[in-house]
């Protein structure tokens, strides 16, 4: 490689800060070159979708079917004539699939993605939103997508003889293409875009080709690369979730921004999440809500909190397992309450929460604390007591047994429940029976349990905060059902006094999980309707709790227009200092179209209602979607650019880490091509936290956590977060590598998911054993299916990163081993070990420069120990080995040629090849150099801390913190040179 071509297409300076490879790979763009696009046509003898080489994706398409070139992307577009009278839910045989291996990507929730793996079009699953696979041929690749037609027509695939209605005849083995608007008024017969296909010998350039495409012809996305992308990406955020849940409030908002600076991470960016609206539930349900264990739980004995959460999870476990958000704060809190008891034996029963929890919720002991007299435990045997205060404890000691013995059963009756119904076909007849009780006879004990479990049956009484936000100072005393007009002062000064960049409010897509509540008078102007879901058949197959969680038992109350409610919160919202929103539950809203034109309808309203507001009002494209993996929601993210790619991180659910990688890196493989993801926040201190943080170190999204107050891990979280709170982000969304697109990296016990993206000079790619567990379609939830996965061997090759530049050579960095390697040419490899149980390593791969006059295989070395002009010089920067994706650090590297030097500044030796480096952050850089330098220079001065190592050629120095200058951007900017 020639030194100057490798990373630079001009001249370099210290103020370059642009990558050193073309920006459409690096810097967003998409992926690959139109070269690798094979053309497709429609043989309409044989009735046969091919490449124009022969190779076949479908054949036996029906008569209906007609294809079109797609002009602007090279792919097709599948359109259907039928003969058959128009209606809103029809099936189609549209051809038989052929390939060697396929994945798809299936909603497995109304809202969620997962991936699966097959080679028969028997295996594709239901509620597939798109199919990449291997032409049969081994030329490339194909791929289909369904679309959305017109705005009303929903479609997707599905595997051979699945179909239920109005199935349309065809060859056996013919997938199934479903057509469904989701509102009986809304028929057709006549459809002009149905699917996408596209072919490539690329499956990445493939895929954003494809996506996009897809996007263009089914709603308003545009392109990530054609979107702003948002600055709170390239900082550290901390999310109040679990650390509060809805108990919120500023006092602990700004007592963990200040934990975290104090340890050296500060965060830039604060969400705000679930609990800071002015909200209340139906007032049937306000006894039960005043009770709730969510908020609670902190001025509450151990023992007697211990039993109301052991009851309301065992509930959940039952009720809401296909609400994952809800049951999970319920079993967090009985962990952590579990160690509150383990402790009790030792520890006065009033000082535990405190001494344990350290400040992370407010205990009886807490200053702040409303302290509440505790009951006598329940007891068959009682101290004598005579006259009126003997009968009285004696009647609440009859009360307390009583409570004690209902909440028993109600666990013996949830448990068994639980056990009839887990793993059982989503059409049984026992899923069928339940669906019915919970909207009839069980309907107010469910709504019984969200009121004293949840927030989710709550509904908004305004769009201003709860008075929890009256001031700076406010702890979580206030109800949630009171109200503030200092909302804007308390933001103000918690970024003044934390040193924020932005500031972020979670809400609901329709406002808040239940709505907007009808009869309020400060949401009356929004004319609030309830209604109640009709989730789609194909929801109910993947998820059948939809059919019993809050939404279907309590209504959602939905305003009339979206464009209002939108408009007027987010105008709020920035007149509050608000600088953007993260927005939930975003498929939820295409349940209720069957009278608004449907499902597809409904999503389109509200989505550009939603992306126009948040462009009009809250500037710099600070929109972060989540709940929001149907295609209805992907193909409308107009302007927003910061997309949620799989469920939450559950820190008291063990199936779901692995998994929750995995998902999250397919899934991407279709979301990137329209926004950056968002592989949720984590916590730095859990035993799975490593993992996490790695996977977010590629990921190439938000690096975000939710710890609780002063629960850390500092030495993990000074890995991904530099001193002054912004983070080494690669430059791409992360994605599985070419060689795991099409294995089972969960379940077949023998492949290691790697990941790759890339930095402005180097690629990384991340290699994670993520066997053992996965998300169980029929379980409706995680399950390890492995409790021992094996230790397995991963090859990690230059070409595992497809745009890095061509090198004879590349330096290899192993962040788990801390060893440095040469690989020749991109089909070299080294074999690594990751163990079961998810384990990990980070892998910086950096092109070689090599300058004129070197040859590989000699140090260079003259005999008195420094290396020469005429020996020539390999070099290539790794990056700042102290940080999980060492090469983010590496803004631009070049290495010059004697001539281009001028003689070193004492000329007392002639001038040799000089690398120059610019890089930003702080810590131990490393680089490979093939002998040993003359000088390292930093900002002009010599380096610190120079050390190089002639077996393995690893260059170090030392790079100290400085703070930025203003204007110098993130990180600061340094500028070394290596002179040999």
């Amino acid at each position: 490689m020639s030194a100057h071509a490798a990373f630079s297409t001009g001249p370099w300076t210290a103020d370059t800060a642009e990558p050193r490879v073309p920006a459409s790979r690096v810097g967003g763009g998409p992926s690959g070159s139109p070269d690798s696009s094979l053309p497709l046509i429609l043989c309409d003898e044989e009735r046969v979708l091919a490449t124009a080489g022969g190779a076949a994706l479908l054949e036996a398409l029906p008569p209906e079917a007609a294809a079109r070139a797609d002009a602007a992307s090279g792919g097709v577009v599948v359109s259907l004539q039928c003969s058959s009278p128009p209606a809103s839910f029809l099936e189609v045989a549209i051809g038989k699939l052929h390939c060697r291996r396929f994945l798809a990507l299936a909603r497995c929730k109304l809202y969620w993605m997962s991936p699966a793996w097959g080679a028969s079009p028997q295996e594709v699953p239901v509620e597939t939103q798109l199919l990449l696979f291997e032409l049969k041929d081994g030329s490339g690749y194909g791929l289909l997508a369904p679309l959305i037609d017109k705005d009303s027509f929903r479609a997707s695939l599905r595997p051979p003889g699945s179909g239920r209605h109005r199935r349309r005849g065809g060859p056996p083995g013919s997938l199934l293409l479903r057509l469904e608007s989701g509102d009986e008024s809304v028929r057709a017969n006549s459809f002009e875009g149905v699917l996408y296909a596209a072919a490539s010998s690329d499956p990445f350039e493939l895929l954003d080709r494809g996506v996009t495409a897809a996007a263009r012809l089914s709603g308003s996305a545009q392109p990530r690369w054609e979107k702003e992308t948002p600055a709170s990406l390239d900082v550290f955020g901390w999310c109040s979730w679990d650390a509060m849940y809805t108990g919120v409030n500023p006092r602990g908002l700004e007592e963990g921004l200040r934990h975290l600076a104090a340890g050296g991470t500060p965060a830039r960016l604060l969400v705000i999440d679930d609990g800071w609206q002015h909200m209340d539930v139906d007032p049937q349900y306000k006894a039960d809500a005043d009770s709730s264990v969510l908020r609670g739980w902190a001025v509450k004995g151990p023992q007697r909190l211990a039993e109301e959460i052991g009851q309301k999870l065992a509930v959940g476990r039952l009720l809401a397992d296909g609400d994952l958000q809800t049951v999970e704060p319920l079993r967090v809190m009985e962990l952590l309450n579990r160690r509150a008891s383990s402790a009790a034996r030792q520890i006065d029963e009033a000082m535990l929460l405190d001494t344990l929890l350290r400040g992370r919720i407010l205990t009886p002991s807490h200053p702040h604390a409303v302290r509440r007299p505790q009951p006598p435990s329940p007891s068959l045997s009682c101290p004598s007591r005579s006259g009126l205060a003997g009968a009285r404890a004696a009647v609440l000691q009859a009360y307390d047994m009583l409570a004690d013995l209902k909440r028993r059963a109600e666990l013996l009756v949830a448990g068994w429940l639980k056990n009839v119904l887990e793993d059982t076909s989503s059409d049984s007849y026992r899923l069928r029976a339940f669906a019915a009780a919970a909207v009839g006879p069980l309907r107010q004990a469910i709504l019984r349990f969200y009121a004293q479990a949840s927030s989710h049956s709550y509904r908004l009484l305004s769009i201003k905060a709860n008075g929890k936000f009256e001031s700076i100072d406010t702890g979580d005393e206030a109800p949630l059902n009171s109200s503030t007009d200092n909302f804007g002062q308390v933001v103000r000064e918690l970024k003044k006094r934390c040193n924020l960049q932005y500031v972020y409010c979670w809400h609901a897509m329709m406002g808040y999980w239940s709505g907007i509540m009808p009869g309020a008078p400060g949401v009356a102007r929004y004319e609030p309707r309830l209604m109640y879901p009709r989730p789609s058949p194909g929801t109910l197959e993947v998820d059948p709790s939809m059919q019993w969680v809050h939404p279907a038992v309590n209504g959602v109350s939905i305003a009339k227009d979206p464009r209002l409610l939108h408009s007027d919160l987010h105008a709020y919202l920035a007149e509050c200092g608000m600088d953007g929103v993260k927005v939930d539950v975003q498929s939820t809203i295409t349940m209720f179209g069957y009278h608004e034109g449907g499902y597809a309808a409904m999503g389109a309203k509200w989505h550009r209602s939603l992306e126009d507001s948040t462009a009009r009002h809250l500037p710099g494209n600070h929109q972060i979607n989540s709940m929001c993996c149907a295609i209805e929601d992907i193909y409308n993210m107009t302007h927003s650019n910061i997309c949620r790619v799989g469920e939450d991180f559950y820190p008291a659910l063990p199936a779901s880490h692995t998994a929750h990688i995995a998902n999250a890196a397919f899934n991407s493989l279709m979301t990137a091509a329209i926004a950056f993801p968002d592989w949720d926040m984590f916590h730095s201190d859990h035993g799975s936290s490593h993992l996490h943080a790695a996977a977010r170190a590629v990921s190439g999204g938000l690096v975000y956590v939710s710890d609780r107050v002063g629960e850390h891990d500092f030495s993990l979280l000074r890995r991904l977060v530099l001193p002054d709170g912004s983070v080494l982000r690669c430059r791409q969304p992360g994605r599985p590598t070419a060689d795991c697109l099409f294995v089972d990296v969960s379940r077949d016990c023998q492949s290691v998911l790697k990941i790759w993206n890339l930095n402005s000079v180097t690629g990384l790619v991340g290699l994670f054993n993520v066997q053992g567990s996965t998300w169980a379609v029929r379980r409706r939830n995680y399950h390890t299916h492995d409790q021992h996965p094996p230790t397995l061997a991963a090859e990690v090759h230059p070409r595992d990163v497809p745009y890095l530049p061509a090198a004879e050579r590349y330096a290899v960095w192993s962040d788990k081993l801390t060893e440095l390697r040469i690989l020749e040419g991109r089909d070299d490899f080294w074999r690594l070990s990751v163990r079961g149980g998810g384990g990990h390593d980070l892998i910086t791969i950096s092109p070689v420069l090599q300058s004129l006059g070197y040859k590989p295989g000699s140090s260079g070395r003259s005999s008195g120990g420094h290396g020469t002009a005429a020996a020539g010089v390999a070099v290539a920067p790794i990056g700042l080995v102290n940080m999980m994706n060492a090469g983010g650090a590496v803004l631009a590297a070049e290495l010059a040629e004697p001539e281009a030097n001028g003689g070193h500044a004492n000329g007392s030796e002639p001038a040799g090849p000089e690398l120059r480096i610019l890089l930003r952050g702080a810590g131990r850089f490393l680089l490979y150099a093939s002998r040993p330098p003359a000088a390292v220079l930093l900002d002009g001065q010599p380096a610190g801390g120079v050390e190089w190592e002639e077996r393995s050629g690893a260059l170090f120095f030392a790079v100290p913190w400085r703070e930025p200058e203003p204007g110098e951007g993130a990180g600061g900017r340094r500028t070394v040179v290596v002179r040999f």
